[in-house]
Formats: C-alpha cells, sequence, structure tokens
C-alpha cells in the first residue's frame, strides 16, 4: 500500500510551522493540484508539495499497483509514481 513522506523519513520537516511559504497565507486560495511535477522525482515532488502546503501530508502510491485512496481528505496530497520513483499523475489534494 502507499507510504507517507512523513513514513519515509520517519518525521515531519521541522520548523515548517516557521517557514510557511506565501502561499500558505490563510486570505488567499491554496494549492490543490501540482501538473507541474509530472516526470519529477517523487521525493523532490513531495518537498516542493511541503514547500507550498506545509499543513499537509503527502502519501506515495505505485502507479497500477497500489489501489487510489478512499475518501476526500483535504491534508491527504497523493502522488502517484512509478517503479524509478518517477511522478506520473499530476499530484492533487
Amino acid at each position: 500500500m502507499g507510504a507517507t513522506f512523513s513514513s519515509v523519513f520517519g518525521v515531519r520537516r521541522a520548523g515548517a510551522e516557521e517557514d510557511e511559504a506565501p502561499s500558505a497565507a490563510p486570505d488567499r486560495e491554496q494549492r490543490k493540484a501540482w501538473p507541474e511535477l509530472v516526470d519529477c522525482g517523487a521525493i523532490d515532488a513531495a518537498s516542493l508539495i511541503l514547500k507550498d502546503r506545509p499543513e499537509v501530508c503527502v502519501h506515495f502510491y505505485d502507479h497500477g499497483e497500489d489501489a487510489p485512496p478512499t475518501g476526500f481528505d483535504p491534508k491527504r496530497v497523493v502522488i502517484f509514481r512509478d517503479s524509478g520513483n518517477i511522478v506520473v499523475t499530476a499530484p492533487t489534494v
């Protein structure tokens, strides 16, 4: 089944609350998709997503092998990756 970014590294980024990107401001609409990350490395993509949205948890799924998660979670971003750990579809909330 899929793994989360925090489970890969053991903990969430230290100081995430301190270095929130301007896009995470409450009065701005927050991103829900990152189409520009298709064909990027999954770990690099997760880092960029967490820079945009430090409050979310990134989940990795193997494309074609793992079933997509059920239900909507506004704090979950899903990355589908191939066997080379490359993002194959646009990561979305």
